[in-house]
């Protein structure tokens, strides 16, 4: 997905829509990935990984006892030290584009009725005023 020609994951997406009824993000506890997009997108916010992803169907996983303690160490961190976390958001209006895998889903985004724009076989764009244009 690009918001604004910037590359983001559904988790930018997410603290948008959050950030726009003025909830921060505070805490990430996903894989290698997302904990990567969460230092890239919110500068200073607390994370834990639990997992390196290879593909679809694999990962190395760290013991759950293991990542249960540094998730329950992040958690805490998190809620008796406070955060400076401000509420995230993308500069409006917003160009929005995502990339499907099926051509079938990108021909059904670009009906009328939903209101996006084809730009190649796969790749559908639409213009928003605020993220929560999309819910």
């Amino acid at each position: 997905m690009k918001v604004n020609g910037c590359e983001v994951g559904e988790l930018a997406i997410d603290a948008a829509v959050a950030g726009s009824h003025g909830v921060p993000p505070l805490l990430v506890v996903s894989d290698d990935k997302a904990v990567a997009e969460a230092i890239e997108f919110f500068p200073g916010i607390t994370t834990a990984q639990t997992k390196v992803g290879y593909s679809w169907n694999s990962a190395l996983s760290k013991h759950p006892l293991r990542v249960l303690a540094e998730i329950e160490t992040a958690a805490k961190a998190t809620a008796t030290e406070g955060t400076q976390m401000k509420p995230f958001a993308f500069d409006s209006p917003l160009e929005f584009e995502i990339r499907h895998k099926r051509i079938d889903t990108a021909d059904n985004a670009c009906l009328p009725a939903n209101g996006w724009e084809r730009i190649d076989a796969h790749t559908v764009r639409r213009q928003l005023s605020a993220i929560t244009d999309l819910c």
